[in-house]
């Protein structure tokens, strides 16, 4: 065999491999669109073979069962909050203006989800959500807390702020608030609830000057 036909095997193969995860990644994005929008109960598989315009051989040939799809999506929309939110951090001119472009990116995402959306994980996706949110809240606690380090070396932050307790004590809110019917579906879509509970976290946090900035930033912000 010469290598010239070794190398155009080899280059049908990688091309056919690409195209096979190029469709695979089709159908995630698409499916986390539907998902989002109408929850994942209703959602069938018929359903996103018709939408996708593929066979159902084929939406099975990617993915064994509907879990499986569900667990895709949920891990691809985190990898898409997770690239959002290192080019807000880097790109911050600071801790309080990282704040405030994080809080109206995640406002943002919220419109988007479907209340029935969070239902249907939280009921019908247990584990797979509580594996998924356990692993996001201690990543979201050292951003949280990295965040609180860099705002008091900027001296927009109180300096006596302890970063570790803070960060876990506001993340408990979060998922307090997420998990416990304090609130609506619809309340919690809105964005208003989320709003609330950050800009009473920057008063509890910032200095002075952090609050000026923080005010400054808000009039800027949906729901302010």
């Amino acid at each position: 065999m010469s290598k010239t036909f070794e190398h155009k095997i080899v280059s049908c193969v990688s091309l056919l491999y690409q195209t096979h995860m190029d469709q695979k990644q089709q159908i995630v994005t698409r499916t986390l669109d539907l998902f989002k929008k109408y929850g994942t109960r209703s959602v069938t598989m018929d359903d996103l073979s018709r939408e996708l315009g593929i066979s159902k051989k084929t939406l099975y040939e990617h993915f064994d069962n509907k879990h499986l799809l569900v667990e895709a999506a949920m891990n691809h929309q985190i990898s898409l909050d997770e690239i959002a939110e290192a080019n807000i951090q880097r790109s911050s001119k600071n801790a309080v203006e990282e704040i405030a472009a994080l809080s109206a990116y995640h406002a943002k995402m919220m419109v988007t989800v479907s209340p029935v959306a969070l239902y249907d994980m939280v009921k019908y996706h247990k584990q797979l959500w509580d594996n998924v949110t356990t692993t996001k809240q201690e990543r979201d606690c050292q951003h949280m807390a990295k965040n609180i380090e860099r705002g008091k070396s900027e001296g927009l932050y109180r300096t006596d702020v302890d970063a570790y307790i803070v960060s876990r004590l506001f993340l408990a809110m979060m998922v307090s608030i997420l998990v416990n019917p304090v609130f609506t579906l619809e309340q919690l879509q809105n964005g208003r609830v989320f709003a609330e509970l950050i800009d009473f976290y920057m008063h509890a946090v910032c200095s002075p000057t952090g609050l000026q900035l923080w005010k400054q930033h808000k009039q800027t912000q949906p729901h302010s």
